[in-house]
């Protein structure tokens, strides 16, 4: 299913936070994973959000804690992101963001260059994918 979605959607292009790897989507995948796998025996798991799941899995010894930090910091910054090119932007077509999106990127996240911006998007990403892959691929 993750290689579908990677051929349809571009998952190489960070600023689709979306689909891209490392982003919302495996992110999603992970959480339900982990409830799916852990749930009956760790009720505690079924939670409305994936930030409440990887900090339960975290605290249960299912995620090292040191993952479930980077798993809901790398959810909370494309979670604000892809709020703000929604509201801002209808679409992001490959690495082309808009002069003013840059600005108000670099205002949300207090960052003084877009550069750093995406240098933070795309650490979250490997990140996150590198964790995903881990669990997801055994």
């Amino acid at each position: 299913m993750r290689q579908r979605v990677a051929e349809e959607f571009g998952a190489g292009q960070p600023f689709r936070a979306k689909c891209a790897y490392g982003g919302l989507i495996e992110l999603t995948f992970l959480a339900n994973q982990l409830v799916l796998a852990y749930s009956a025996q760790h009720p505690g798991l079924l939670q409305r959000s994936n930030i409440a799941i990887f900090e339960m899995a975290g605290n249960l010894g299912l995620l090292k804690q040191s993952e479930a930090t980077t798993l809901c910091d790398a959810e909370r910054f494309q979670q604000q992101l892809l709020t703000l090119i929604r509201l801002t932007e209808r679409d992001i077509a490959g690495e082309t963001i808009s002069e003013s999106l840059q600005h108000l990127l670099c205002r949300q996240f207090k960052m003084q260059q877009f550069e750093e911006v995406k240098n933070f998007l795309m650490q979250y990403q490997e990140d996150a994918h590198r964790i995903f892959t881990r669990y997801t691929l055994k």
